[in-house]
């Protein structure tokens, strides 16, 4: 950590601050064999078309804070890090790697935009005709674009039916006319882009992001030793420390839903408030707040009153203790937990909260698209009590 006072660290090395932490994550297994599982894909690409491989497209799959934009993002990063990857010359731009969001609800018209407007150029031809396959081939020939890397791809899926019917032609003529290997990053609902009869042929192996498996020695010695690893990034003691309190540990589990993206975001927005010298520890009850911070709430209502009433103090900002799993006491934290053990598999239904998680699936990284296993979430043990009963 530097010597300068955090709270008067320049807007430049509070962020380099950040991203060392958030950059921590990356280490994290699953995302680094996601890297590799890119890199094998990408390796298909030659700029002969004669020995170049059948282009395919790779599914990674995640529920929110699984880390997939993060992985999308360290590709691309990588490959800008290397010399004379990215370059612009006489002859133009040169682009390996291409990176993108796909907009929201995205249609075909939107898709095309998206990816010609990623490639630096707006679409000249009309997105229904099979001219636009050949433009975007031709960009991508000159710019030597290997892979596209799309995240958010599940918004390809809305509206089902007709619709995805026509995005996944679309797909299959962009492998079968470019060349180019595809990565499609998206909430589960993103592998109705894949037709039954395209599996064996076209798509590489699902890679399932999935959370740490606290049901497994393996899982929880994994997720216990990434959150001591971020608890020293963030340079101030945690009180308790996450080394010393598997109670805590599993406080941070419920609260991230074992998510590497979600883990991350609590401890930056820990190390956030360090830096602008609002800690100088961290405290569960702090990590409670965080939670609040982070928990969807009503906007909150003023009262109208006289125009010539006297003021009055305003309230003191008070931290609901009720759900928030860092600051309820641990009989009521394993009444949360198991409610949460009887959720059932599908886990699709806490995608725009952080209340409470849900029990994720698809913890496996093998060739099973259309069937996914849950993730085993373990019994909570917490301190004996004075009689001995957990």
């Amino acid at each position: 950590m530097s010597e300068v006072p955090k709270s008067e660290l320049s807007p430049a090395e509070h962020q380099a601050m950040l991203f060392q932490l958030e950059g921590e994550c990356l280490d994290h297994m699953q995302l680094d064999k996601a890297l590799g599982a890119i890199d094998r894909l990408r390796k298909r690409y030659t700029p002969n078309p004669e020995t170049t491989l059948e282009a395919r497209a790779l599914f990674v799959v995640g529920y929110a804070g699984a880390g997939k934009s993060t992985l999308l993002a360290q590709y691309e990063r990588n490959e800008r890090m290397k010399p004379g990857a990215f370059r612009s010359d006489q002859d133009g731009d040169v682009r390996p790697v291409v990176r993108l969001q796909v907009p929201s609800s995205a249609q075909k018209r939107q898709f095309v935009s998206a990816i010609v407007g990623a490639l630096g150029y707006k679409a000249q031809a009309d997105v229904d005709s099979t001219a636009i396959v050949l433009e975007i081939g031709d960009l991508c020939r000159r710019m030597g674009v290997q892979v596209i890397l799309l995240d958010e791809a599940h918004e390809l899926t809305k509206g089902g039916g007709k619709r995805v019917e026509v995005i996944q032609e679309f797909v299959k003529s962009l492998l079968n006319q470019t060349g180019v290997q595809f990565v499609l990053a998206g909430l589960p609902g993103v592998l109705d882009l894949q037709p039954e009869e395209q599996v064996g042929r076209r798509m590489a192996p699902v890679f399932y992001l999935a959370p740490y498996d606290w049901g497994t020695e393996e899982g929880r010695v994994e997720f216990a030793t990434l959150l001591v690893e971020l608890e020293a990034k963030v340079g101030v003691p945690f009180v308790p420390s996450l080394l010393d309190d598997p109670v805590l540990q599993a406080r941070m589990y419920y609260a991230t839903k074992g998510r590497i993206g979600l883990v991350s975001k609590y401890m930056s927005a820990a190390l956030d408030k360090v830096l602008h010298g609002e800690l100088e520890k961290i405290t569960p009850y702090d990590l409670g707040v965080i939670f609040d911070e982070f928990r969807p709430k009503p906007m909150p209502a003023i009262a109208p009153v006289e125009f010539d009433a006297p003021p009055v103090a305003a309230a003191v900002r008070t931290v609901p203790v009720a759900g928030n799993p860092f600051l309820v006491e641990v009989d009521e934290f394993r009444r949360m937990w198991n409610s949460w053990l009887a959720v059932g598999e599908d886990g699709s239904g806490d995608e725009e909260t952080e209340a409470a998680p849900a029990k994720p699936d698809a913890t496996k990284n093998d060739y099973k698209p259309r069937k996914r296993e849950g993730q085993r979430k373990g019994t909570f043990r917490g301190p004996k009590a004075a009689d001995g009963r957990r």
